[in-house]
């Protein structure tokens, strides 16, 4: 019996040439003339690496070879890493050696056994395509395109894992190798960059030119890179940076990774994130991502230039943190979304107290590669530490890490650890703003009496700013206070002006200020003021939410609804979605929809009582006095644990026409100084009283201005 003829596509012969002193020759050839376009070169290896198994599967059509391509498959990470660095020290024989022998040494340990669940499930993929169908009758294209996310999730999760968590600290068999990776460490997390490498090469444009399988590795090569158009450059004249004029004026800084081996330091890696944004956020000229936004990004799982592109940014800030006692490991790096390449990137080991400092470092070297674009100079200092006490510093990085939740229980959480903060250092202004934020909003969600909690949310406003009186979180502090409890709009419009004076692209005081200006009928600019607040917020759910609101009260009730339920696609169970999504809907008459949207409020908010007392307003609204009887009577059980407004029983009385009634609770809302009075002069839902001598008492008493409609 004759033998089969040898497979020309079969795996060993495609990787053969990348295996050998040839093809170490030709890369470092090549690298040497290309050295200023590393991050191509090496996105082009990082695609050919793991494409070679998908080539194979497409020409071959029998899975003789599946066990081999099984083999192949868990290996090519490691096998890229080897690649880049064989590139890395283009030039330099002994350390190419090294590397080399570094290589060698990471293969012969396969330390993939922590991943070994999402390579069988890779494997699985691939062995039922061969068995579904003969690979031969596939297009290419649609088997590379499944290919590309399968592959661009291994190289995220499997190169950069195994370079940095375990070449670089598990690996301790031989020192030298081992040493070697991690002074590349660097250059080995810019692969995160190209998770999606595959989208941007045509592999079978590569097969064609002769690349894959032939071992004449050098003009194949060539001929690979000038279908990147990329023209090779000598050493003297390469640019180590893009030689495109770049423009780069806005900026997400994302959430960074928590390495440590306990995972227990999310809130400081978040933190940390943060911390650079409201730093960089005091750049003239720069536009600086939220970082609601930013995390909401990353938790979908996109790449890092798909992520860009969703924030509508110019470049991403992202990174590692790994701690360890008072240890800390911080990466960094920053992207051009556009080309996909690395402008920067920095491994930082330090003491835990030098944590301001390397905060600093960042920021400086971020503003270093993008001033070109911006229109002032910056800071020289743009991380001032407000504290020296870095257990004060923890807790006010967990503070913030609960108030964002924006929950009843974790603002809750957030306001003790805030506390804890200025007990262990009283002169920490930035967690006595913090304490003013949580009272803030667990007033205006009536989670605490309106006395109780704004009443002590100026007081630690005041204090901050006693402290710190450049600190603009404070000035927004006591502007939210000003508007929601004292009804001190003059002062609280000077407090606002300071805030922008002293930090122009703080997200949240746009949002604020936003609402300040629709209080008093000043639609337009509200919406003007919501749409910056987008513009540095894009993916946050309240900022959305905040667009739909500014629209409704301006009675732009098409347009809220388009937006509102834009939102919702982003979370279908975020409950002020559905509350102003409701109360549009009564208002354009669609009451059936208006109960739906209500009642999935009240769902999903745990049966909050605003919730409820819109649903028992609409009710009451349409003759169906049972049910609003009953949300009446739950709120007033409620009220007996909790604090319910006044301004929610008004709100049912009036949707049953019960004027009198109304107009005395809405008396005892304005005697509590309840949050919700601010909202009488645009709320359509008081239309009908606003010729009462009564209500038109109430609209002085706050402050307000003749509505503007």
């Amino acid at each position: 019996m004759s033998k089969r003829p040898k497979n020309p596509h079969s795996l060993g012969s495609l990787y053969r040439p990348l295996d050998g002193p040839a093809t170490l020759a030709a890369l470092v050839a090549t690298a040497a003339s290309h050295r200023g376009r590393l991050a191509q070169v090496t996105r082009l290896l990082v695609g050919v690496a793991a494409g070679l198994l998908v080539i194979n599967l497409v020409t071959t059509g029998t899975d003789s070879d599946l066990p081999t391509a099984q083999r192949w498959w868990s290996v090519f990470p490691v096998l890229s890493i080897g690649l880049v660095l064989w590139i890395l020290f283009a030039g330099q024989r002994l350390l190419a050696l090294r590397a080399l022998a570094t290589q060698r040494h990471l293969l012969a340990h396969r330390r993939l056994a922590d991943r070994e669940a999402e390579i069988r499930g890779c494997e699985a993929k691939l062995a039922a395509r061969l068995e579904s169908r003969s690979p031969r009758r596939l297009e290419i294209e649609g088997v590379l395109a499944a290919a590309r996310q399968e592959s661009a999730r291994l190289i995220d999760q499997l190169v950069r894992r195994t370079a940095e968590d375990e070449a670089a600290e598990q690996l301790d068999t031989d020192p030298r190798p081992a040493a070697a990776v991690l002074e590349r460490e660097p250059l080995l997390a810019s692969l995160d960059a190209y998770r999606l490498a595959l989208a941007n090469i045509e592999l079978d444009v590569l097969a064609e030119k002769g690349f894959l399988g032939s071992p004449a590795a050098a003009p194949a090569f060539e001929s690979a890179l000038s279908q990147l158009k990329l023209a090779p450059q000598t050493p003297s004249t390469a640019p180590s940076a893009p030689p495109r004029a770049a423009v780069r004026q806005s900026l997400a800084v994302l959430p960074f990774a928590d390495l440590s081996s306990e995972q227990d330091q999310e809130y400081f890696a978040t933190g940390l994130a943060e911390e650079l944004i409201a730093a960089l956020t005091k750049i003239g000229g720069l536009r600086v991502i939220a970082r609601s936004s930013a995390l909401s990004a990353r938790a979908n799982g996109d790449d890092v230039q798909e992520i860009g592109r969703r924030l509508g940014v110019d470049t991403v800030l992202e990174g590692s943190v790994r701690k360890s006692g008072d240890r800390l490991r911080i990466t960094v790096q920053l992207i051009d979304v556009d080309a996909g390449l690395h402008l920067w990137s920095e491994r930082y080991d330090r003491q835990t107290g030098d944590i301001f400092t390397i905060q600093d470092e960042i920021t400086s070297r971020v503003v270093q590669h993008l001033e070109a674009s911006l229109p002032a100079a910056a800071p020289t200092m743009l991380v001032r530490p407000q504290t020296e006490n870095l257990e004060a510093y923890h807790l006010y990085l967990r503070g913030r890490h609960f108030w964002a939740k924006r929950t009843a229980a974790a603002l809750t959480d957030g306001l003790r650890s805030f506390e804890q903060a200025v007990e262990l250092d009283p002169g920490y202004a930035l967690a006595w703003a913090g304490i003013a934020d949580s009272y803030i909003l667990l007033g205006f969600y009536s989670v605490l009496t309106p006395e109780e909690a704004f009443s002590k949310a100026k007081e630690a406003a005041l204090e901050a700013l006693a402290i710190d009186d450049s600190l603009a979180e404070g000035h927004l502090s006591l502007a939210f206070a000003r508007i929601l409890y004292d009804w001190d709009w003059q002062g609280a419009g000077q407090a606002f002006q300071r805030t922008f004076e002293l930090n122009p692209g703080y997200a949240t005081a746009h949002h604020w200020f936003a609402e300040y200006l629709a209080f008093q009928g000043r639609h337009q600019e509200a919406i003007e003021q919501a749409r910056a607040a987008l513009a540095l917020d894009p993916l946050s759910l309240i900022i959305n939410v905040l667009m739909g609101w500014v629209l409704y009260y301006a009675r732009r009730y098409d347009e809220s609804i388009v937006k509102l339920e834009e939102t919702l696609e982003l979370d279908p169970e975020f409950a002020p979605a559905e509350f102003w999504l409701g109360q549009a809907y009564e208002q354009q008459g669609r009451f059936e929809q208006a109960i739906a949207a209500f009642e999935r409020a009240v769902e999903s908010s745990g049966r909050s009582p605003m919730m409820l007392a819109a649903l028992g307003r609409v009710f009451a609204d349409q003759g169906r006095s049972d049910r609003a009887s009953e949300l009446l009577e739950e709120l007033e059980r409620t009220a007996e644990k909790t604090y319910v407004p006044c301004y929610y029983i008004a709100a049912i009385h009036s949707g049953s026409g019960e004027r009198e009634l109304t107009l005395e609770w809405l008396e005892r809302a304005c005697e509590q100084r309840e949050s919700w009075m601010v909202f009488l002069n645009i709320d359509p839902i008081w239309d009908g009283y606003r010729s009462e001598p009564r209500f038109q008492a109430l609209v002085e008493r706050v402050g307000l201005p003749p509505t503007r409609q």
